[in-house]
């Protein structure tokens, strides 16, 4: 098989771009403790005084996680330009692996609840 005659190449082709950047266990803490506040910040932004406010933090370094993994390099992990589709599509998946529906509030489509409440104020 191709794994016994180039262990090494086969590897470093498998598991590669992981080690490249990731490093060993906690090597990038700060950096990774700053991209959950910036996901928390997000989340509470976009669900103020929700219900469900004491799940952030774990939903919010859940996500981290998924990105950190995801990440092929660092500049892709700390692009804040792409962090929030990054995020969006990271929803998807964990919805559509559970075969559930993803609630509207996770699209960028406006909230149907809020859009009703301003119309009936008018």
């Amino acid at each position: 098989s191709l794994l016994k005659r180039y262990p090494l190449i086969i590897m470093t082709v498998v598991i590669g771009k992981q080690q490249n950047w990731h490093g060993p266990r906690g090597s990038h803490i700060d950096l990774r403790r700053g991209t959950v506040r910036k996901i928390l910040f997000m989340l509470r932004e976009k669900h103020p005084g929700d219900d469900n406010e004491k799940r952030l933090p774990r939903i919010a370094k859940s996500l981290e996680y998924r990105l950190y993994l995801k990440a092929e390099t660092r500049a892709a992990y700390v692009n804040e330009r792409t962090l929030k589709k990054r995020l969006r599509t990271i929803v998807r998946q964990v919805y559509a692996s559970a075969g559930q529906p993803l609630p509207i509030a996770c699209d960028d489509e406006p909230n149907p609840t809020l859009i009703q409440e301003e119309e009936a104020a008018h």
